[in-house]
């Protein structure tokens, strides 16, 4: 167990398990060990502040908010979990602070994460991506994580349109109600999205 303080981030906590080699005093014994020798792992790093320093060092951009993050891993890494909370967070385009909730898990089947999106109290979207690459080619190097294939479902819930405008820096007020599906697909690199809108009852004041 440990606990340390990473700089400009925060407080992270370490519990975990590993088995010891033979030669406990061998370095290269340890450089040899792998997976298998961890038999349970978990890393919380608490409430982070993430301001324009922090962003810029870990290439967020304009990124701004609070975040905290859970990792846990079984026996030899078979199964990684992890979740990440965010909110007040303001990224890309948007003007109005977001909250973020994603869960993720990765083992032999792949990689799956959902995502819970607010604004303003409400629920805005719900994003699911899954990723068929296993967890072993990952740790084994042989497909660098970047290049894994992507796909998944978005959908954005019913919501008066003037929330996501004004979101998105419109100061005119919108009157309407919008909703809409999409998919993911292209690498966790490079993602892409395609989503189709439906707008009812659009109007404006004046």
């Amino acid at each position: 167990t440990a606990d340390a303080t990473v700089r400009g981030i925060g407080a992270a906590h370490l519990t975990g398990a590993v088995r010891v080699p033979a030669r406990p005093l061998d370095l290269a014994a340890w450089r040899a060990l792998d997976a298998s020798a961890v038999d349970a792992l978990a890393l919380v790093i608490d409430e982070v502040t993430v301001d324009a320093a922090l962003a810029r060092a870990l290439g967020l951009g304009r990124a701004r908010g609070t975040v905290a993050a859970t990792v846990t891993a079984t026996a030899g890494l078979r199964t990684v979990e992890a979740r990440l909370d965010a909110r007040d967070l303001i990224a890309g385009p948007l003007q109005a602070p977001i909250t973020a909730a994603v869960v993720a898990r990765a083992d032999d089947r792949g990689l799956e994460a959902t995502a819970e999106v607010g604004l303003g109290g409400r629920p805005l979207a719900t994003i699911a991506a899954r990723a068929p690459t296993p967890l072993p080619a990952l740790l084994a190097g042989t497909t660098p994580p970047s290049a894994v294939a992507l796909g998944g479902s978005i959908a954005l819930v019913k919501g008066d349109v003037a929330t996501l405008t004004q979101a998105l820096g419109q100061p005119r007020r919108i009157s309407g109600q919008v909703e809409g599906t999409g998919t993911l697909a292209g690498t966790v690199g490079a993602p892409t999205a395609a989503v189709a809108l439906v707008v009812t009852d659009l109007g404006a004041r004046p």
